[in-house]
């Protein structure tokens, strides 16, 4: 015996199978948005290692840069330090000389004239 399938069933089963092409089609664009977002996970993954490369070369640089900026004002510090020295070398010889001046200049005070006569 044959069943007949009526209008209504048909249209039932119509719709049931495109319900499950629905279904299909929806876990295609779930599985294509799933690969989308991997694929901006890996991207987004690179960018954060190329960050954090570029924040080590950048700190690697700024230690180059302190370790010479602390070279140039040590250098800087001991030539003032040089120089600090050498004008208090200069002070105590500036004195000496003064002090050898006023004694020379006093002691010509004090020595006789000599007269200056030339023989002929």
């Amino acid at each position: 015996m044959k069943f007949r399938k009526n209008k209504s069933e048909k249209n039932i089963i119509s719709k049931g199978v495109n319900k499950s092409e629905e279904a299909v089609n929806a876990w295609d664009v779930i599985n294509e948005n799933f690969t989308n977002i991997s694929l901006a996970c890996k991207t987004l993954e690179k960018s954060i290692q190329n960050l954090s490369a570029n924040t080590n070369l950048m700190k690697e640089n700024l230690k180059s840069q302190a370790n010479t900026s602390k070279r140039i004002i040590n250098d800087t510090v001991a030539k003032l330090r040089e120089t600090k020295n050498n004008t208090k070398k200069a002070k105590i010889t500036t004195t000496s000389l003064k002090r050898t001046i006023y004694v020379v200049s006093d002691n010509s005070k004090k020595a006789p004239g000599f007269p200056l006569e030339l023989l002929n």
